[in-house]
């Protein structure tokens, strides 16, 4: 395999696993938004992560309003994210995540990157999860 085609095919193999990670935490997103805010599940990690993935999981398409089969805006996800774990909803929730996408220092990574990282190198089922208490404090 010559370098083009071998620099060419760790691209294409790192966009798959991109996609593979995004799929999977909206698929964790849904089966949030699925649960019960009388359950008392909390947040505890940063207002901006949560905000970078809840935007993630809505630009893959994959949450749908139940009631009628089309793709939840975003500002609903985040209404009913931040009422399930119990979190205050930002004023402007786009910006929050626009801001966690755009990250770029070696302490502070961009979640869907600590989230591939956490399932695909470390072998964890449900990232997002690592992130929810099923108590308050």
């Amino acid at each position: 395999m010559t370098n083009t085609a071998s620099t060419q095919q760790r691209v294409s193999d790192s966009r798959q696993r991109r996609r593979e990670a995004e799929l999977a935490l909206a698929v964790e997103v849904s089966n949030l938004l699925n649960r019960n805010e009388s359950e008392g599940l909390c947040w505890q990690g940063s207002k901006v992560d949560l905000m970078e993935a809840l935007y993630t999981a809505f630009t893959t398409g994959y949450i749908t309003n139940e009631a009628n089969g089309l793709g939840m805006s975003f500002r609903s996800i985040v209404a009913r994210a931040c009422r399930v774990l119990h979190v205050t909803a930002p004023h402007n929730p786009s910006s929050m995540a626009r801001r966690g996408a755009s990250r770029k220092s070696i302490v502070s990574r961009p979640y869907i990157e600590t989230y591939e990282r956490m399932r695909f190198n470390q072998g964890i089922d449900s990232p997002l999860g690592q992130k929810i208490s099923l108590s308050c404090p």
